[in-house]
């Protein structure tokens, strides 16, 4: 645990914005470098109005923040327009070294007319990393009765 902000990077995205029909995320750019892996995590809160709406967010890659980028593939993440409990999404995506920035694209969409609460984050991590050859052994499981 003491090596848990050694090897991961948090960043927050936006700041909790409105989205409706056809609304935007600013998209920031991201530095990966050094990461090999990104968990992008979105949350939105109670939607208001008559019928719902989707959020779709994706995922693109450039070389240099101010490059091109182009979309990393299969990095589509749609919170659909249901009524449900679901408040979150996660794309999780591997990191290109060639192309270590990253910017999240979010839209709102879909025939609905309310408005929604959306928060989004960034973890950046080394999700490839072999673990220590001890460390199933180091962990004992914790049973609260």
């Amino acid at each position: 645990m003491h090596r848990l902000h050694q090897e991961n990077k948090y960043v927050n995205l936006c700041a909790p914005l409105s989205i409706a029909t056809g609304a935007a995320v600013t998209p920031i750019a991201v530095d990966g470098t050094g990461f090999d892996r990104v968990g992008i995590f979105a949350t939105h809160g109670a939607q208001t109005g008559a019928t719902k709406n989707t959020i779709r967010l994706t995922v693109y890659k450039s070389a240099a923040t101010g490059g091109t980028y182009t979309k990393v593939t299969a990095s589509d993440g749609t919170m659909a327009s249901t009524a449900s409990n679901k408040v979150g999404l996660i794309i999780d995506a591997a990191i290109d070294p060639d192309k270590p920035f990253m910017k999240v694209y979010g839209t709102g969409g879909g025939l609905g007319t309310s408005v929604m609460i959306v928060a989004l984050h960034a973890v950046l991590y080394k999700g490839s990393r072999s673990l220590p050859p001890t460390q199933e052994y180091t962990t004992a499981p914790v049973i609260v009765a």
